[in-house]
Protein backbone atom coordinates (compact mmCIF):
# COMPACT_ATOMS: atom_id res chain seq x y z
CA UNK A 1 0.00 0.00 0.00
CA UNK A 2 2.85 2.92 1.21
CA UNK A 3 4.46 1.91 -2.59
CA UNK A 4 1.11 2.56 -4.01
CA UNK A 5 1.01 5.73 -1.52
CA UNK A 6 4.07 6.52 -3.29
CA UNK A 7 3.06 6.40 -7.13
CA UNK A 8 0.00 8.90 -6.52
CA UNK A 9 2.41 11.73 -5.34
CA UNK A 10 4.79 10.73 -8.00
CA UNK A 11 1.89 11.24 -10.35
CA UNK A 12 1.31 14.81 -8.28
CA UNK A 13 4.34 16.29 -8.15
CA UNK A 14 6.30 14.74 -11.81
CA UNK A 15 5.47 14.73 -15.50
CA UNK A 16 6.27 13.43 -18.31
CA UNK A 17 7.87 14.76 -21.65
CA UNK A 18 4.39 16.22 -23.67
CA UNK A 19 4.09 18.92 -25.22
CA UNK A 20 1.51 21.75 -23.34
CA UNK A 21 -2.12 21.17 -23.91
CA UNK A 22 -3.29 25.06 -23.95
CA UNK A 23 -4.88 26.34 -27.15
CA UNK A 24 -6.31 29.59 -28.36
CA UNK A 25 -10.22 29.98 -28.46
CA UNK A 26 -12.31 32.67 -29.18
CA UNK A 27 -14.67 34.02 -26.51
CA UNK A 28 -17.93 33.40 -27.93
CA UNK A 29 -16.61 29.40 -26.76
CA UNK A 30 -18.01 30.01 -23.53
CA UNK A 31 -21.58 31.42 -25.21
CA UNK A 32 -21.76 29.50 -28.58
CA UNK A 33 -24.74 26.78 -28.72
CA UNK A 34 -23.73 23.32 -29.64
CA UNK A 35 -25.16 20.02 -30.41
CA UNK A 36 -25.55 16.81 -28.86
CA UNK A 37 -27.64 14.41 -29.70
CA UNK A 38 -29.37 16.06 -31.80
CA UNK A 39 -30.45 18.72 -29.02
CA UNK A 40 -28.94 22.45 -29.04
CA UNK A 41 -27.54 23.22 -25.15
CA UNK A 42 -25.05 25.82 -24.39
CA UNK A 43 -21.95 25.79 -21.76
CA UNK A 44 -22.02 25.98 -18.38
CA UNK A 45 -20.23 28.26 -16.60
CA UNK A 46 -18.31 28.52 -13.56
CA UNK A 47 -16.01 31.79 -13.04
CA UNK A 48 -13.55 32.07 -10.53
CA UNK A 49 -11.04 35.02 -10.14
CA UNK A 50 -7.75 34.34 -9.90
CA UNK A 51 -7.35 37.14 -6.67
CA UNK A 52 -10.01 34.59 -4.92
CA UNK A 53 -7.77 31.40 -4.44
CA UNK A 54 -5.06 31.05 -2.02
CA UNK A 55 -2.38 29.90 -3.98
CA UNK A 56 -0.36 27.07 -2.11
CA UNK A 57 3.62 26.38 -3.43
CA UNK A 58 5.59 23.23 -3.01
CA UNK A 59 8.73 22.66 -4.32
CA UNK A 60 11.71 20.75 -4.85
CA UNK A 61 15.53 21.25 -4.98
CA UNK A 62 18.57 19.07 -6.09
CA UNK A 63 21.64 19.96 -4.09
CA UNK A 64 24.27 20.39 -7.21
CA UNK A 65 27.52 20.18 -4.36
CA UNK A 66 29.45 16.78 -5.91
CA UNK A 67 30.09 16.30 -2.12
CA UNK A 68 26.78 15.33 -1.54
CA UNK A 69 25.01 11.42 -1.17
CA UNK A 70 23.51 10.80 -4.85
CA UNK A 71 20.21 9.69 -2.68
CA UNK A 72 20.21 12.45 -0.44
CA UNK A 73 20.24 15.13 -2.98
CA UNK A 74 16.57 15.82 -3.00
CA UNK A 75 15.35 18.34 -0.39
CA UNK A 76 12.30 21.10 0.20
CA UNK A 77 13.38 24.41 -1.33
CA UNK A 78 14.53 26.88 1.25
CA UNK A 79 11.94 29.88 1.36
CA UNK A 80 15.02 32.10 0.09
CA UNK A 81 15.70 30.01 -2.67
CA UNK A 82 16.65 32.90 -5.34
CA UNK A 83 19.00 34.10 -2.89
CA UNK A 84 22.15 32.43 -4.27
CA UNK A 85 24.63 34.51 -1.95
CA UNK A 86 22.42 31.64 0.61
CA UNK A 87 22.04 29.39 -1.47
CA UNK A 88 24.27 28.58 -4.55
CA UNK A 89 24.79 24.41 -4.37
CA UNK A 90 21.44 24.00 -5.26
CA UNK A 91 18.65 23.91 -8.13
CA UNK A 92 14.99 24.14 -7.93
CA UNK A 93 14.29 20.84 -10.04
CA UNK A 94 9.71 20.83 -9.46
CA UNK A 95 7.26 22.96 -8.49
CA UNK A 96 3.71 22.25 -7.63
CA UNK A 97 0.42 24.36 -7.24
CA UNK A 98 -2.77 23.71 -4.72
CA UNK A 99 -4.89 26.65 -5.69
CA UNK A 100 -7.77 26.55 -2.73
CA UNK A 101 -10.47 28.89 -3.71
CA UNK A 102 -11.82 31.20 -0.34
CA UNK A 103 -15.33 31.32 -1.28
CA UNK A 104 -15.94 27.53 -1.74
CA UNK A 105 -14.50 24.11 -1.32
CA UNK A 106 -12.80 23.71 -4.95
CA UNK A 107 -9.38 22.88 -5.36
CA UNK A 108 -7.27 23.17 -8.40
CA UNK A 109 -4.01 21.35 -8.28
CA UNK A 110 -1.63 22.33 -10.35
CA UNK A 111 1.70 20.11 -11.96
CA UNK A 112 4.60 21.56 -14.31
CA UNK A 113 6.84 19.60 -16.64
CA UNK A 114 9.81 18.33 -16.08
CA UNK A 115 11.80 18.07 -18.85
CA UNK A 116 12.35 21.59 -19.29
CA UNK A 117 14.78 21.12 -16.04
CA UNK A 118 16.05 18.25 -17.85
CA UNK A 119 17.00 20.22 -21.37
CA UNK A 120 17.61 23.66 -20.07
CA UNK A 121 21.40 23.81 -18.04
CA UNK A 122 19.86 25.52 -15.16
CA UNK A 123 16.50 24.44 -15.08
CA UNK A 124 12.95 26.54 -16.08
CA UNK A 125 12.47 27.39 -12.15
CA UNK A 126 15.51 28.94 -11.89
CA UNK A 127 15.04 31.85 -14.12
CA UNK A 128 13.76 34.38 -11.30
CA UNK A 129 12.93 36.71 -14.07
CA UNK A 130 10.24 34.67 -15.32
CA UNK A 131 9.02 32.47 -12.83
CA UNK A 132 9.48 33.74 -9.42
CA UNK A 133 6.23 34.80 -7.84
CA UNK A 134 4.38 33.18 -10.36
CA UNK A 135 2.52 29.99 -12.00
CA UNK A 136 3.10 29.68 -16.16
CA UNK A 137 0.66 27.87 -17.98
CA UNK A 138 3.16 27.40 -20.43
CA UNK A 139 4.60 25.15 -17.94
CA UNK A 140 1.78 23.28 -16.36
CA UNK A 141 0.83 19.69 -17.94
CA UNK A 142 -2.11 18.62 -15.41
CA UNK A 143 -4.75 19.92 -13.53
CA UNK A 144 -6.82 17.88 -10.81
CA UNK A 145 -9.90 19.31 -9.38
CA UNK A 146 -11.11 18.51 -6.35
CA UNK A 147 -12.53 19.79 -3.18
CA UNK A 148 -11.30 20.94 0.15
CA UNK A 149 -13.74 19.71 3.60
CA UNK A 150 -12.44 22.23 5.86
CA UNK A 151 -14.22 19.84 8.73
CA UNK A 152 -13.02 16.01 7.96
CA UNK A 153 -8.99 17.93 7.03
CA UNK A 154 -8.76 16.48 3.81
CA UNK A 155 -8.79 17.18 0.22
CA UNK A 156 -10.51 14.50 -2.32
CA UNK A 157 -9.84 14.39 -5.85
CA UNK A 158 -12.61 12.27 -7.59
CA UNK A 159 -11.64 10.10 -10.65
CA UNK A 160 -13.68 10.36 -14.05
CA UNK A 161 -12.77 7.29 -15.29
CA UNK A 162 -13.41 4.41 -13.15
CA UNK A 163 -9.84 4.78 -11.37
CA UNK A 164 -9.16 4.73 -7.44
CA UNK A 165 -10.21 8.47 -6.03
CA UNK A 166 -7.20 10.41 -4.07
CA UNK A 167 -7.95 11.49 -0.66
CA UNK A 168 -4.94 13.38 1.23
CA UNK A 169 -5.45 14.58 4.65
CA UNK A 170 -3.53 17.65 5.89
CA UNK A 171 -3.00 19.19 9.46
CA UNK A 172 -5.17 21.62 10.28
CA UNK A 173 -3.17 23.42 12.50
CA UNK A 174 -0.60 24.32 9.39
CA UNK A 175 -3.41 26.27 8.19
CA UNK A 176 -3.52 28.90 7.37
CA UNK A 177 0.01 29.61 5.97
CA UNK A 178 0.44 25.61 4.83
CA UNK A 179 -1.10 22.98 3.72
CA UNK A 180 0.42 19.84 5.72
CA UNK A 181 0.08 16.66 3.91
CA UNK A 182 0.21 13.53 6.91
CA UNK A 183 -2.14 10.67 5.61
CA UNK A 184 -3.13 9.69 2.19
CA UNK A 185 -5.60 7.25 1.15
CA UNK A 186 -7.72 6.06 -1.88
CA UNK A 187 -11.26 5.58 -2.72
CA UNK A 188 -13.50 3.42 -5.59
CA UNK A 189 -16.28 6.62 -5.67
CA UNK A 190 -16.99 9.64 -4.41
CA UNK A 191 -19.48 9.00 -1.42
CA UNK A 192 -17.10 6.17 0.05
CA UNK A 193 -14.33 7.68 1.72
CA UNK A 194 -12.99 5.03 4.37
CA UNK A 195 -12.14 2.14 2.20
CA UNK A 196 -9.08 2.18 2.99
CA UNK A 197 -7.09 2.75 5.99
CA UNK A 198 -4.94 6.47 5.68
CA UNK A 199 -1.49 5.59 5.37
CA UNK A 200 0.88 8.28 7.05
CA UNK A 201 3.34 10.23 4.82
CA UNK A 202 5.87 10.48 7.58
CA UNK A 203 6.62 6.83 6.94
CA UNK A 204 7.11 7.42 3.19
CA UNK A 205 8.78 10.83 2.50
CA UNK A 206 11.72 11.70 4.21
CA UNK A 207 10.37 15.30 4.25
CA UNK A 208 6.87 16.99 4.78
CA UNK A 209 4.89 17.79 2.05
CA UNK A 210 4.19 20.86 3.04
CA UNK A 211 2.55 23.54 0.79
CA UNK A 212 3.38 26.93 1.72
CA UNK A 213 0.89 30.26 0.97
CA UNK A 214 2.17 32.43 -1.62
CA UNK A 215 0.15 35.30 -1.72
CA UNK A 216 2.44 37.14 -4.32
CA UNK A 217 1.72 34.80 -6.86
CA UNK A 218 0.07 35.43 -10.16
CA UNK A 219 -0.72 33.59 -13.31
CA UNK A 220 0.87 34.20 -16.69
CA UNK A 221 0.90 32.95 -20.10
CA UNK A 222 3.47 33.60 -22.98
CA UNK A 223 1.72 31.17 -25.83
CA UNK A 224 5.12 30.19 -26.84
CA UNK A 225 7.08 28.34 -24.12
CA UNK A 226 10.19 28.26 -26.03
CA UNK A 227 10.29 31.95 -26.49
CA UNK A 228 9.74 33.01 -22.49
CA UNK A 229 13.44 34.33 -22.32
CA UNK A 230 12.46 36.74 -25.76
CA UNK A 231 12.42 40.33 -23.93
CA UNK A 232 9.58 41.03 -27.35
CA UNK A 233 7.50 38.23 -25.83
CA UNK A 234 5.36 39.39 -23.29
CA UNK A 235 3.57 37.70 -20.74
CA UNK A 236 -0.79 37.42 -20.79
CA UNK A 237 -1.61 38.09 -16.98
CA UNK A 238 -4.68 35.50 -15.95
CA UNK A 239 -7.54 37.31 -14.18
CA UNK A 240 -10.41 34.26 -14.08
CA UNK A 241 -10.56 30.79 -14.25
CA UNK A 242 -13.86 29.27 -16.01
CA UNK A 243 -14.89 25.67 -15.59
CA UNK A 244 -17.43 24.76 -18.15
CA UNK A 245 -19.33 21.61 -19.16
CA UNK A 246 -19.56 21.35 -22.99
CA UNK A 247 -20.72 18.53 -24.77
CA UNK A 248 -20.99 16.65 -21.64
CA UNK A 249 -17.31 17.07 -20.78
CA UNK A 250 -15.79 19.21 -17.86
CA UNK A 251 -12.96 22.06 -19.55
CA UNK A 252 -10.88 24.96 -17.90
CA UNK A 253 -10.50 28.03 -20.05
CA UNK A 254 -8.02 30.47 -18.67
CA UNK A 255 -9.08 34.29 -19.06
CA UNK A 256 -6.35 37.07 -19.43
CA UNK A 257 -6.32 40.60 -18.42
CA UNK A 258 -7.94 41.84 -21.26
CA UNK A 259 -11.22 40.46 -21.93
CA UNK A 260 -10.96 41.46 -25.25
CA UNK A 261 -8.28 38.59 -26.34
CA UNK A 262 -8.08 35.34 -27.09
CA UNK A 263 -8.83 32.55 -24.08
CA UNK A 264 -7.12 29.70 -23.47
CA UNK A 265 -8.13 26.30 -22.86
CA UNK A 266 -6.88 23.19 -21.19
CA UNK A 267 -6.92 20.21 -23.14
CA UNK A 268 -9.54 17.36 -21.49
CA UNK A 269 -6.99 15.04 -21.40
CA UNK A 270 -4.80 17.27 -19.29
CA UNK A 271 -7.41 17.55 -16.80
CA UNK A 272 -6.76 14.34 -14.88
CA UNK A 273 -9.06 13.95 -11.58
CA UNK A 274 -12.34 15.95 -12.01
CA UNK A 275 -15.36 15.36 -10.33
CA UNK A 276 -18.97 15.59 -11.89
CA UNK A 277 -19.72 19.14 -12.91
CA UNK A 278 -22.76 19.32 -11.53
CA UNK A 279 -21.20 19.22 -7.82
CA UNK A 280 -18.68 21.72 -8.45
CA UNK A 281 -19.54 24.21 -5.87
CA UNK A 282 -20.79 27.58 -7.19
Amino acid sequence: MKKYIVLIFLGLLLSSCSRTGLSIIKQDYLTKEYSLHKEKFVPEVLSYEVSEFDIYVYNICEKTNDTIDYTERFCNCPQDFYDKTNNPNMKKVEEVYILNHQNSDLVLYFTTFSHKYIKEGEGFLNDPKHYKDRIVLDQVEYVYIGRLNAIEHWIHFPSAKNEEDIILHFDPDSLPNELCFIEANISTSENRYNNYKPIPLGGVFKDALEYRLSPKYAIDFYKNPNKIRDSKITAKNIQTINIISRKGATEIVFIPEDPTERLYKMASKRIRYKPNFSIIER
